[in-house]
């Protein structure tokens, strides 16, 4: 009975890992082409003097979700 619910909770543990992991890269990639809008902005209007809508809430996203759930 107990080898039973040791491979069940480490069939979850192991399930709830791979979301985390899967939480934390999603968190990284957020962050990391957050920056795109914001240099597509830049480059069409030849201004920086506005931040991107688009920059703004894919950033706050990532920061969110890693400060969240990592």
């Amino acid at each position: 009975m107990g080898g039973i619910f040791i491979e069940l909770s480490t069939g979850f543990a192991h399930q709830f890992m791979n979301t985390i992991t899967g939480i934390g890269l999603l968190a990284g990639m957020l962050t990391t082409i957050a920056f795109l809008p914001q240099a597509i902005k830049t480059w069409k209007t030849k201004s920086t003097r506005d931040v991107s809508l688009g920059m703004f809430v894919i950033f706050c996203t990532g920061v969110f979700l890693s400060r969240n759930w990592v």
